[in-house]
């Protein structure tokens, strides 16, 4: 016997049964959410299977009744087909997002409201939330730190004052991320040391949160992110040499000018030229 969702043939080994006919059990899932079936759960409409929550949502009836439930008697006696009846099965809430009713196995509670799992995000960013993360303005949900964002007083120090952190994602709010700032600009920007031999310098400026500041890049190093080397705190993705990119750990770099660099490069570069330094036993530099 074939599958009915993708027409295989059906191996004992593999098989589930279900509305009198045999499928794959990785095929039996609701053809909206995906959610596993089985007998007990299992909707069938226009030849193709669904949960009794998205059955409910999306075509508005009840599972089938059987056959002596189906008919009401009308005044002379005689038996007539009753027209299909619409349930809101289980007297669901409506979610607050969408309108549709909530069933059990799909509702989360927060503010005293009835939520579809994948309905309770933050309107701002999306986020997904639960109770304990949600915050309600106007019938709408949002994370704490959109709404601190939105709604919150303004002014320095609230919300995305000079360096503040982002409760999501940890970074300066004012600072682009590293991910979306071109290689040319972020080189072009990068800051310039003095070659002194002293540590890099802040500029005097003060250090928001105690974070120290990256070399390579200039922004906040914190600690999830930091490597320690040449006496500086340093983001992991700009721990790498200047000239070659190889990545670098505090036994494997030399430092010069501010700058860090792998010991092969630092030799080619800054080391005695002649046979057999930086580039090689027996090749002569031209």
């Amino acid at each position: 016997m074939s599958c009915p969702r993708c027409g295989k043939a059906v191996y004992f080994g593999e098989e589930a049964k279900a509305l009198g006919k045999k499928w794959h059990k990785t095929c039996m899932n609701c053809a909206q959410c995906n959610k596993k079936l089985d007998s007990f759960t299992i909707n069938e409409h226009e030849g193709d299977i669904y949960c009794r929550g998205c059955s409910a949502r999306l075509f508005g009836t009840s599972p089938p009744l059987n056959n002596s439930s189906s008919l009401y008697t009308n005044g002379s006696g005689g038996h007539v087909t009753s027209p299909p009846v619409k349930m809101n099965i289980g007297g669901g809430d409506r979610c607050p997002r969408c309108g549709k009713a909530v069933y059990h196995a799909e509702k989360v509670v927060a503010n005293g409201n009835s939520w579809h799992k994948l309905c309770l995000t933050c309107a701002k960013c999306k986020k997904l939330l639960d109770s304990t993360t949600l915050t309600e303005r106007e019938g709408e949900a949002y994370c704490k730190n959109c709404h601190g964002k939105l709604f919150g007083p303004k002014g320095y120090g609230y919300g995305g004052g000079a360096g503040t952190l982002s409760m999501d994602t940890g970074e300066r709010t004012y600072e682009p991320t590293r991910s979306n700032v071109p290689a040319t600009a972020e080189a072009y920007n990068a800051p310039r040391r003095l070659s002194t031999g002293q540590p890099p310098s802040n500029g005097g400026g003060m250090k928001f949160g105690g974070a120290d500041k990256c070399p390579r890049c200039g922004q906040s190093v914190y600690a999830a992110e930091k490597m320690i080397g040449a006496g500086s705190s340093w983001h992991k993705s700009c721990f790498n040499c200047a000239s070659c990119k190889k990545k670098l750990d505090s036994s494997s770099l030399s430092d010069k000018d501010g700058e860090i660099y792998c010991k092969a490069c630092y030799g080619k570069h800054f080391g005695p030229k002649g046979i057999g330094y930086g580039i090689g036993a027996g090749t002569l530099q031209t």
